[in-house]
């Protein structure tokens, strides 16, 4: 394995004195919008914002991602939702911590030894097949989702699946993982 060596852009939520807060960059669209969450330890206040055009929007809610139609998934104590242009339409309480959302309102996230894929009003388990533990970190506008899966002897493996369809399910395993799948659409996407 050879080092990355990339550009790095250091953002911070403004007035935090340095280690007395913290920030979190949560979601990011092709526009460069940003959305985060701050914490400031001074006196344990913290919020959403949104970062775009080097200016800090602060947002009264928690922010998982924003996708490229500017919408952001977000939450507060009465549940999530989808956040545009100041107005919140809301999905109610997701049995799940989201971490991704594409621009079709699809969201993937994780609880327990769980991946699940919320579509339509519709929540739908994600597991890759013989896993200990599977769990869906983000997604792209095809549906395709990846994330991470624990086999039966205790090893991590990354994946990328297509969004199921009933009864269907094409999992690409990294690693030393295998290749399982069903049959499906004529869509197929093996890497």
């Amino acid at each position: 394995m050879s080092d990355v060596h990339s550009d790095f852009t250091f953002i911070d939520y403004p007035g935090l004195q340095l280690g007395y807060g913290s920030t979190i960059l949560t979601g990011l669209n092709n526009s460069g919008a940003i959305v985060g969450n701050y914490m400031d330890y001074t006196d344990n206040s913290g919020g959403g914002f949104l970062y775009q055009g080097g200016t800090f929007t602060p947002l009264s809610f928690t922010t998982y991602a924003i996708n490229n139609n500017g919408q952001i998934l977000g939450g507060d104590n009465f549940g999530l939702f989808v956040y545009t242009a100041g107005q919140r339409a809301s999905l109610g309480a997701l049995p799940f911590t989201p971490y991704g959302f594409n621009d079709a309102g699809m969201i993937v996230g994780s609880a327990g030894n769980s991946g699940y894929v919320y579509s339509g009003g519709t929540v739908t388990t994600l597991l890759v097949p013989g896993s200990l533990q599977t769990q869906a970190y983000g997604l792209n506008d095809n549906g395709d989702i990846v994330g991470s899966y624990i086999d039966a002897n205790g090893r991590q493996h990354g994946f990328m699946a297509t969004t199921p369809e009933p009864n269907y399910l094409l999992i690409v395993t990294g690693g030393l993982g295998a290749l399982a799948f069903c049959p499906k659409r004529s869509r197929a996407n093996i890497v």
